[in-house]
């Protein structure tokens, strides 16, 4: 993620989001 750091907060934190729903997904 360090490449992604030129990107609004904003896009980090949906990017952020993403990843934890993935997360929850897996663990269904």
């Amino acid at each position: 993620m360090e490449v992604m750091t030129w990107t609004s907060p904003v896009f980090e934190e949906v990017v952020l989001c993403c990843e934890i729903n993935s997360y929850a997904n897996a663990r269904l």
